[in-house]
């Protein structure tokens, strides 16, 4: 697993792609809050046997777990992205985490787990899960 330090950026809002292939920690934040921005356009992440750790805040268009490897938001923080299930991964909040934005799948019915630490919310337009 390689770390990946500090604050990531793109050029202008809803630009640039990040694809985690394999096991990785994020240990700054990813973008800037939306709308101000600037924040990415697209995360990848989650392949088979690999999981993904975001230990800061995330601020991006759209977050895709590929597969059925896991996504983690560990920072306790708000992040802003709509999150998309393509394959049967998990998405996990750590406790007091806060996501805003739609939760899909695209891989069909019953595919996907969202796992909700105690005082984490899933927020998106007028639905809100809260654990």
């Amino acid at each position: 697993m390689k770390p990946i330090p500090t604050l990531l950026l793109a050029a202008a809002s809803s630009q640039g792609n990040i694809v985690f292939n394999s096991s990785s920690t994020v240990f700054g934040a990813i973008g800037v809050t939306q709308p101000g921005g600037p924040f990415l356009l697209n995360l990848s992440g989650g392949n088979a046997g690999t999981a993904v750790n975001f230990v800061g805040p995330v601020f991006a268009t759209t977050l895709d777990v590929t597969g059925t490897g896991a996504v983690n938001f560990l920072s306790g923080s708000t992040n802003v992205t709509a999150t998309n299930f393509a394959a049967d991964g998990v998405i996990s909040l750590t406790p007091n985490t806060t996501v805003i934005g739609a939760l899909t799948t695209t891989a069909g019915a019953n595919t996907g787990t969202l796992s909700l630490g105690g005082g984490s919310v899933s927020t998106r337009s007028r639905t809100r899960w809260r654990w």
